[in-house]
């Protein structure tokens, strides 16, 4: 029975190795500038052998892209590594039976990439200006942590750890969350981008009694809106940022009443950019923008159905009024930065709904900059 037992043992693989990753820190995000530390444990099965431990600190976007992509992209998964950092250690041979090993390793998360891998991505014929670059680094995203991002992309880092001895491999791997910093900057717009509109007007002929109610029209009196979000400081109410709307009425017949009330509608909505291409242009759309998917959803909004409408006249049937309504920042949920990456990008508008009597619904667009650092 005991030959038979030792038999058994000789005949069944046993693993070479063993591997574990452990990180020194245990906050759950990370940020441009920080150190990731940590311990790979390994335990070698055949210690008299040198081994080779490469320990990496990999990013990796992926895009699922649908059927309705062009060959040869229709119905797969892209997969692009933009981040690799690598640490490798040498371990020499030991006598005696198995032992165990603590490796040590310290990730600097950068600022910016270290070079633009997408020129290599490229279709032919495509020409990138130059000076244009894809180095900003995007914040890990996915379904799961974030339900304005789709489930057809993700952002993922972590830490890959892999140990050669001989012709035998062992490796590990664990998930990083990282948020890289942001600066206050202007959102950029693709050209004839849909979520773009700071002004809306209305022609309403006939009123009341047969009035002529003219023109409304309604703008913002800022173009664009930025928001800062420090990294660490959940809050539980949500923040409201002011914008001003001026609506401005021309040829109103004086036998019509002016509105005195309207109601409003403010939705931040969250626009999710990822294509099977890298976005040669970010500004505008370019060869591969027939590669390009679009995710928007509403993020948090704010509505009030008597927003004051005090009107100053301005000589004959012309009329202004102004007013203040808030563009909602939801703090329980939180948000990712605007950023903009050769494969995802993410930006934000505020979609504002106005309803004066006698008018149908006015809209406007505003592009809204979401930021996490401060200028230093």
């Amino acid at each position: 029975m005991i030959m038979k037992m030792k038999t058994l043992q000789n005949i069944l693989p046993i693993p070479l190795s063993v591997m574990e990753i452990d990180f020194a820190d245990k906050r759950a995000m990370f940020t441009t500038g920080s150190i990731i530390k940590g311990r790979v444990f390994l335990r070698r099965r055949a210690p008299h052998q040198p081994t080779r431990v490469c320990i990496s600190l990999i990013g990796k976007v992926t895009t699922d892209i649908t059927n309705s992509t062009p060959y040869p992209y229709s119905g797969s998964t892209v997969d692009y590594t933009f981040l690799q950092m690598y640490q490798n250690d040498d371990i020499g041979d030991i006598e005696g039976e198995a032992c165990s090993h603590t490796i040590p390793f310290s990730f600097i998360i950068p600022g910016a990439l270290p070079n633009d891998t997408c020129t290599e991505h490229i279709q032919t014929g495509v020409r990138v200006r130059p000076g244009q670059s894809h180095l900003e680094l995007p914040p890990s995203m996915d379904y799961d942590s974030d339900k304005l991002c789709p489930k057809m992309c993700e952002v993922a880092y972590y830490i890959r750890a892999v140990a050669v001895t001989g012709n035998d491999r062992v490796h590990a791997a664990k998930r990083v969350q990282i948020l890289p910093l942001y600066l206050e900057r202007p959102p950029q717009l693709w050209l004839e981008d849909s979520d773009a509109s700071v002004s809306d007007s209305m022609v309403q002929k006939k009123g009341l009694w047969g009035s002529n109610m003219g023109k409304i029209k309604l703008c913002g009196l800022w173009e664009t809106v930025s928001a800062y979000l420090p990294l660490g400081k959940g809050e539980e109410t949500a923040r409201l940022l002011p914008i001003r709307l001026v609506a401005e009425l021309e040829r109103f017949d004086e036998r019509a009443k002016l509105p005195d009330t309207c109601q409003v509608r403010v939705t931040l909505k969250a626009v999710t950019h990822y294509t099977a291409l890298p976005m040669v242009e970010l500004q505008e759309p370019g060869v591969s923008d027939t590669q390009r998917k679009v995710f928007r959803v509403s993020a948090c909004s704010w509505k009030n159905k008597s927003v004051m409408l005090h009107w100053s006249g301005h000589g004959g049937d012309s009329y202004s009024a102004n007013t203040v309504v808030p563009i909602p920042i939801s703090c329980r949920a939180p948000l990712l930065p605007t950023f903009y990456h050769c494969y995802v990008a993410r930006k934000y508008f505020a979609q504002v709904e106005v309803v004066v009597r006698g008018y149908k619904t006015l809209c406007l667009k505003v592009p809204v900059q979401i930021y996490n650092a401060l200028e230093r």
